[in-house]
């Protein structure tokens, strides 16, 4: 138990410092592009939701990712995730959206 509990922290830690900020920048990057944006507007939508949007996903996923480990079968993880991805998405989509 004591190996399977480091293993899940190591697992959550790595994906709030490299997963996080690299898929949420990579989100708002692909948005500017395909919705036709200049260079100045992605620096100046990452400067001002960038880091809200990444303390966002640390106060979503890890809750999210325990319960995925903890209570959820194998079988149903994928789905449980990509349930939680479509919502997570949502609101990603919400914040690029704001004014």
């Amino acid at each position: 138990v004591r190996h399977r509990v480091l293993a899940i922290a190591i697992k959550m830690i790595l994906d709030a410092a490299i997963f996080s900020p690299v898929a949420v920048g990579g989100y708002f990057i692909w948005r500017s592009v395909l919705e036709g944006q200049s260079l100045e507007d992605l620096v100046y939508k990452l400067r001002t939701r960038f880091a809200g949007a990444v303390c966002a996903s640390w106060s979503f996923w890890p809750f999210c990712n325990v319960v995925n480990f903890a209570l959820i079968p194998v079988p149903f993880r994928v789905l449980y995730n990509n349930s939680l991805s479509l919502l997570w998405n949502s609101y990603l989509s919400y914040i690029n959206g704001k004014r």
